[in-house]
């Protein structure tokens, strides 16, 4: 384990690996060569490893990201890159073989939209990882009893504390509304959308207090506790793997193409 909180984790939760990692490991076994893949609000990054974000792109048939978001070309790796809403993706039928939202689900007004138009451009046997906080975990419940203004300065701050600089987050930091953020809530709102589940887990953080070294350890030490058997409900964060079913047992190495959905 390599950074600079990686001593103290070794110390006081030595089985501790990070969500993101998680993820990441996730995505290195799913995306091959015939995978034709939509990133649902995918923002700037694939993931937070800038070295795997180029071997993901280079391995992939293609990726598409979406995202609302006005600077949506500031992608570091992703060249096609399409302005629109989760609830009214612009692509046809089909289109994809993998559609990935990652901490996303939390800023759905409309999920039940949005798992809609995923189950729709996903061919049969097309999997959607979703990979989002959890509503129980501490941090999450900080966050959905403090307005957006506090979130856009506690992210400025971390920030200044970690790196000595300060900068704007106002276009980093969305409203979020805890509609799809629990393991319950994600299965029913997959189940109306026609998929079956492949696997969904649970993964616990050491928040952002690296920092603060006190806050850091008390952080890595919640986190081992929760570790056990009725209280991995509170862990950070959640992992969800989902399959459109493949009734006519079509394989995925038909025509894959993306045309956008006309209006």
């Amino acid at each position: 384990m390599h950074g600079r909180n990686a001593a103290l984790i070794r110390k006081y939760y030595p089985n501790y690996r990070s969500p993101k990692r998680a993820y990441e490991l996730l995505l290195e076994a799913m995306v091959k060569p015939d995978t034709v893949w939509l990133d649902v609000g995918c923002g700037r990054r694939l993931t937070g490893n800038s070295e795997l974000n180029r071997s993901l792109a280079q391995r992939a048939r293609l990726i598409v990201g979406c995202d609302r978001d006005p600077h949506l070309k500031r992608h570091e790796t992703v060249r096609d890159l399409v302005l629109c809403d989760a609830a009214s993706l612009a692509f046809r039928n089909e289109a994809f073989t993998l559609v990935t939202a990652s901490m996303v689900a939390e800023h759905l007004e409309h999920p039940e939209r949005v798992f809609s138009e995923v189950s729709r451009v996903l061919v049969p046997g097309g999997r959607f990882i979703v990979f989002t906080p959890n509503k129980w975990n501490y941090a999450m419940v900080v966050a959905r009893l403090t307005p957006h203004w506090f979130h856009v300065a506690y992210k400025r701050l971390t920030h200044f504390l970690n790196r000595r600089e300060w900068r704007s987050f106002e276009d980093d930091v969305f409203p979020t509304w805890y509609r799809a953020n629990t393991i319950s809530d994600l299965r029913t709102l997959a189940h109306r959308a026609g998929f079956r589940e492949v696997q969904i887990t649970r993964h616990g953080l050491a928040h952002s207090f690296g920092f603060v070294k006190p806050l850091y350890i008390l952080s890595l030490l919640f986190e081992r506790l929760i570790d056990r058997p009725g209280l991995e409900v509170l862990k950070a964060d959640i992992l969800a793997v989902f399959e459109k079913p493949n009734p006519g047992g079509r394989g995925l190495d038909g025509e894959q193409g993306i045309a956008t959905r006309s209006s």
